[in-house]
């Protein structure tokens, strides 16, 4: 029942925060307090076996159920930060539709079921984007088809991986499986040169639909890989699809750093820093040891938060001072401090600096890649000051003295929600030994992972 819960729960409260759209005050609470159970649901430490539903079978391994968790907690804090900074009225129902559809989508074992469930939970979290902003309409339908496309690939992809099984020695269905599965999780994930969505979500989207397509979404579609991985492969294939991976992680993790660079507004350095912080995930899953496995699981977390706070700080900004580029972001300091601080903490965490939690992950992570990539890995390096400089341009230009005119104060709970984050990425950085005081069967979640990864 718990399997069925973790779908229908928050499908039934998406209907229910609908009717209560006109009262924020109850909806937001409500919906974070559906998002918190089905976390809790996920890092329960029941063993649940396998369900079947009308003939499919529905399964939560360890590693999904850490992932749908995390995933789950990070919305309701999204939830919680969005009461005050409003993401329109339909963003609390769209948040937990797309996620019974994300967890519907975890959970089948069927591949072209699974890809079909995860192609609905897209549509309906791109809808998000949706904004007051000029231009975000037409975005967002420009994001929508080509996730779409991304979809339709992973559908041809199962079908192709499924037909091999009844005729193994028929080559046109590896090849067609190989190429659309690529061509499909390139897209989703975002891997250059097939990243051109995901900068405009944070550009026009308000940080609920940015948390949305670059945190959560990221993390299901790396659990739907694994799954078809786990389901049906090729001999060869995984030996294939880690080259590949290790390749589309350092062109992505060299481009989005380059790219940073030349950045002079907040949600363009966090869109290139995000990227390139995929990258180096994606580097992790290709070398394909269980240490590296396990490293870029740990820095897809920190990823993540680190995406959350600095997205919480931009909203936070284009409230306060209209704008995020170098010249709205003059003074903010006086105006807005907590989000500047946090944005700070956050920024420097994705570009893997000292002190925050990016950097020890980042720092296996080249290890991991110099012992078999030794000519690339410093041009790696260098490329993650991209992003450190594209931070520290816009905290210089919030530290000036003078504010402009106009502009409001940052709204307190927000604020304080956003800074309570970012003191977790410092505190992480400085002493990582902070994991083990979490509760002991999160950590057997945890430790279920790391041997899993491997598969």
């Amino acid at each position: 029942m718990m399997l069925l819960a973790l779908v229908a729960l928050p499908l039934v409260m998406a209907v229910v925060v609908l009717l209560l759209r006109g009262l924020p005050i109850i909806a937001a609470p409500l919906s974070a307090a559906t998002l918190i159970v089905m976390a809790v649901l996920c890092l329960s430490g029941q063993q649940v076996g396998p369900l079947v539903v009308l003939g499919r079978s529905i399964n939560l391994l360890p590693l999904e159920a850490v992932g749908l968790a995390f995933c789950a907690m990070v919305l309701a804090l999204m939830v919680l930060y969005a009461y005050r900074l409003s993401q329109g009225s339909w963003a609390y129902s769209l948040t937990l539709l797309s996620m019974s559809f994300f967890a519907a989508a975890i959970m089948v074992r069927n591949m072209a079921i699974g890809g079909l469930l995860l192609e609905m939970g897209v549509i309906t979290a791109v809808m998000l984007v949706l904004s007051k902003r000029p231009g975000a309409a037409m975005t967002g339908m420009r994001i929508l088809i080509l996730l779409t496309l991304s979809g339709l690939l992973l559908l041809l992809a199962a079908w192709a991986l499924e037909s091999r099984a009844t005729a193994p020695n028929n080559q046109m269905f590896t090849d067609i499986g190989t190429v659309a599965l690529t061509l499909g999780f390139s897209i989703a994930l975002a891997i250059v040169p097939f990243h051109i969505w995901q900068p405009s979500v944070f550009y026009y989207g308000e940080p609920l639909a940015a948390v949305m397509l670059s945190v959560v979404f990221g993390i299901v579609v790396l659990l739907r890989l694994n799954a078809m991985f786990q389901v049906s492969m090729w001999p060869g294939g995984r030996e294939l699809f880690s080259a590949l991976l290790l390749g589309g992680g350092t062109l992505t993790a060299l481009v989005g750093g380059i790219t940073a660079l030349a950045q002079r507004t907040v949600n363009r350095a966090l869109a290139y820093a995000a990227l390139a912080d995929m990258g180096m995930v994606i580097i992790g899953l290709g070398i394909n040891t269980r240490a590296s496995l396990g490293v870029a699981a740990m820095h897809l977390v920190y990823r993540g938060i680190a995406i959350v706070v600095v997205s919480m700080s931009l909203g936070i900004l284009r409230q306060c001072l209209d704008g995020d580029d170098i010249t709205h972001l003059s003074g903010a300091i006086r105006r807005a401090p907590l989000a500047v601080i946090s944005m700070m903490i956050g920024g420097f965490s994705l570009a893997g600096l000292p002190l925050t939690a990016g950097f020890a992950t980042r720092l296996l992570l080249y290890r991991a890649f110099a012992s078999q990539y030794t000519p690339w890995t410093i041009p790696l390096i260098l490329c993650s000051l991209g992003p450190a400089w594209a931070f520290t341009r816009c905290i210089a230009a919030a530290l000036v003295s003078t504010p402009i005119s106009g502009g409001r104060r940052e709204p307190l709970l927000p604020g304080l929600l956003t800074f309570a984050l970012s003191l977790a990425l410092l505190a992480l950085g400085v002493y990582p030994n902070l994991l083990s005081l979490l509760p002991k069967e999160w950590l057997g979640s945890l430790a279920s992972v790391l041997f899993t990864l491997r598969g």
